[in-house]
């Protein structure tokens, strides 16, 4: 299967800032959500296909690129936008592995 993860708020959580000349918001400081990782990482493991997904500005591909290097989550793609695919995001309002248990059979 395909799954499709929201990076910020769902795999970690960052400070946001807003840059007071063109308004887009740089992320600082992120804080591994460590259960979300590990289960990702499982999902990964298994033979699952992790997309991970965010509305960052691609001028913070590089950061983001870096920041999953450290944090050590697996992923095949990392895409600035949002893919087809299962959305699992901070608006499903579980873990990452309670929404895959609730809603794929």
């Amino acid at each position: 299967m395909t799954f499709v993860v929201d990076l910020d708020d769902t795999l970690l959580i960052s400070e946001k800032r807003e840059c007071a000349n063109c308004r887009r918001v740089e992320y600082f400081n992120p804080v591994l959500l460590q259960k979300e990782k590990e289960y990702c990482n499982k999902l990964y493991d298994n033979g699952n296909t992790i997309i991970l997904y965010t509305g960052r500005n691609w001028d913070c591909y590089n950061l983001t690129v870096e920041q999953l290097r450290k944090c050590g989550i697996k992923y095949h793609q990392l895409v600035m936008g949002k893919p087809q695919g299962i959305y699992i995001d901070k608006d499903a309002k579980t873990s990452l592995k309670e929404f895959v248990d609730e809603n794929i059979k």
